[in-house]
């Protein structure tokens, strides 16, 4: 997608398109279980009715960084409890994670804090407050 997008030199283009550029036998039909996969994790915009792909900046940066040429950050919270996981406050956008036992920082690295006891996590602003 991202190397169609640069060719064509437009982030807006019909799934047609893409579908050849995938697969010269690829149809629209057969792309949209990948396009909604994509919607659904923030990659791309697609409306079904026009059959129109928008893709977001999300997308070129994901490629970049899974290429090494950007940075990519990656965190991944694990959280076991017996009750609700986690919160999200929609005045202020702020979550809470209870119960985390583990963080993740990088993959590739093998980044990762052990909490020595479940604790709340509050990710503010790139910072992590415990």
């Amino acid at each position: 997608m991202k190397a169609t997008a640069e060719r064509e030199g437009n982030r807006f283009m019909d799934a047609s398109l893409l579908a050849k550029r995938i697969n010269t036998k690829s149809t629209v039909d057969n792309i949209k279980p990948l396009l909604f996969d994509l919607v659904g994790k923030g990659f791309i915009n697609y409306d079904p009715a026009t059959e129109q792909v928008e893709m977001k900046d999300k997308l070129f940066h994901y490629v970049n960084a899974e290429a090494g040429a950007v940075d990519y950050d990656f965190l991944k919270i694990t959280s076991d409890s017996d009750t609700i996981n986690a919160t999200i406050n929609l005045l202020n956008g702020h979550t809470t994670a209870n119960s985390v036992k583990k963080v993740e920082f990088s993959r590739k690295q093998k980044v990762v804090a052990l909490l020595m006891k479940p604790a709340n996590l509050t990710p503010k602003q790139s910072q992590l407050g415990f």
